[in-house]
């Protein structure tokens, strides 16, 4: 039935079409081409009268029990039609403006006769150091977006520095496009821009992400299939990305990352992969991304490379002068620790890091270790991840492998200020660490 239909629908179309050419020529054959037209639009309409008068009960009654859905959309212009037309398979069409959430979340605040996270099921206020922080919760199919035109006329900042601007929980196939997010102002900051936990299926097109969040984009609790074209990542305290506790895919397409104090995280477990495609990045992202293992990059432009990582701080390095101190877990714990040099233990000869190796690799040591005793250790191409404990005055590494890594701690005083050293055995070789 449905291919008597879909000729029925060819018919008519074909006969609407001869009727629209009849206006196309020159007055002189008007009056002909409409008497042609209308005969044989005539001829059409006896051959299929037939089947018309068959189908159209037919028809009505499909229409009657499959009615034809159109994508709700729905147009806000304040903070408080954006946050309450937040729901499952909606899209919402953020009018051009400049809103700041944190002046309308305010006035929620002081009311006392309504409670926002009672009222609302999809977003939900969640307080923060300095403020509130917006959390949309089991938002499937959700689609934010601005005017295509030009993604700078649509921006939305709040005030807060330990509040994201927006953050989603347990969110699939999101869609945020068009839109220029991030804080009022800005320095320190403790609140990303954009979170993602628990998150799958999320696309970000033509977004100008900026500081000054801590990152710009912030992923966890198995985050994964995060598609971001044509967007602008920048400025932020600590760097562009922090991905972590992935699972799937996190490709980036035509993006710039710029203007960050560094370039970013990610924690490239086995069930995550990271990609950039024809991306651009300035000089503290390249002074990251550049050397990291385990991404893959595609016709990227890279800034100049200064060294891996770009730090401001930079320690004296006298060997000779250090002491050795107690192994500490909490002077250990949650400090990003960047080799230094490699010591030859035999002849003592040493090898700055990072260098470049004869194949056009770059050797480079890096180590984080958390307060729950796990952690993990970069050497070059490869990582390992580690669980640990300090006894007496070393610190023992257990990798997944089998093998131990072992940290011992030193002090540099130089000129009323200590500098502290981890000197870590791992496979015969001595490696100082900052």
């Amino acid at each position: 039935m449905k291919k008597r239909n879909d000729y029925l629908q060819v018919t008519i179309l074909l006969i609407l079409s001869l009727l629209i050419l009849t206006g196309c020529g020159g007055k002189e054959n008007k009056n002909a081409d409409v008497e042609k037209a209308e005969t044989q639009s005539s001829e059409m309409a006896e051959m299929i009268e037939d089947e018309t008068t068959e189908n159209v009960e037919v028809i009505k009654e499909e229409e009657a029990t499959e009615p034809l859905e159109e994508e709700e959309v729905i147009h806000v212009s304040s903070t408080e039609e954006f946050l309450e037309a937040i729901a499952p398979g909606v899209t919402i069409f953020v009018e051009p403006g400049y809103y700041n959430m944190s002046e309308y979340l305010k006035e929620v605040q002081m009311r006392k006769d309504y409670d926002w996270n009672a009222e609302h099921p999809y977003v939900k206020l969640e307080d923060c150091y300095d403020g509130v922080e917006v959390v949309i919760k089991n938002a499937d199919d959700l689609t934010i977006m601005g005017d295509a035109e030009s993604l700078a006329q649509t921006e939305i900042v709040v005030e807060p520095r330990y509040a994201a601007v927006l953050s989603f929980i347990n969110c699939c196939d999101l869609n945020l496009s068009f839109l220029t997010m991030g804080h009022t102002e800005t320095g320190d900051c403790s609140g990303n821009v954009l979170n993602f936990y628990g998150c799958k299926n999320i696309t970000l097109s033509a977004m100008d992400l900026y500081g000054c969040g801590v990152y710009a984009i912030e992923t966890g609790k198995g985050t994964g299939d995060l598609y971001v074209y044509s967007s602008t990542l920048r400025d932020c305290s600590y760097g562009s990305l922090n991905i972590a506790e992935g699972v799937g895919i996190f490709e980036f397409h035509d993006c710039t990352f710029t203007g960050s104090c560094w370039g970013g995280s990610y924690d490239n477990s086995v069930d995550s992969e990271l990609y950039f495609y024809n991306c651009i990045f300035g000089e503290e992202e390249t002074n990251t991304w550049f050397f990291w293992s385990d991404i893959h990059t595609i016709d990227c432009t890279w800034a100049e490379i200064t060294e891996y990582p770009d730090y401001e701080y930079v320690p004296i390095f006298e060997p000779e002068n250090m002491e050795e101190i107690p192994c500490d877990e909490y002077a250990l714990a949650d400090v990003p620790w960047i080799g230094y040099a490699i010591v030859n233990p035999e002849s003592g000869e040493m090898t700055y890091l990072p260098y470049e190796t004869e194949d056009g690799t770059f050797e480079y040591v890096y180590l984080e270790l958390s307060e729950d005793h796990t952690g993990w250790v970069e050497y070059g191409e490869q990582k390992y991840d580690v669980t640990w404990e300090c006894e007496d005055d070393v610190a023992y590494l257990q990798t997944a492998e089998g093998f131990y890594i072992y940290l011992t701690r030193y002090e540099l005083v130089k000129d009323d200020t200590t500098y502290y050293w981890i000197l870590m055995e791992m496979d015969n070789q001595l490696i100082w660490l900052y």
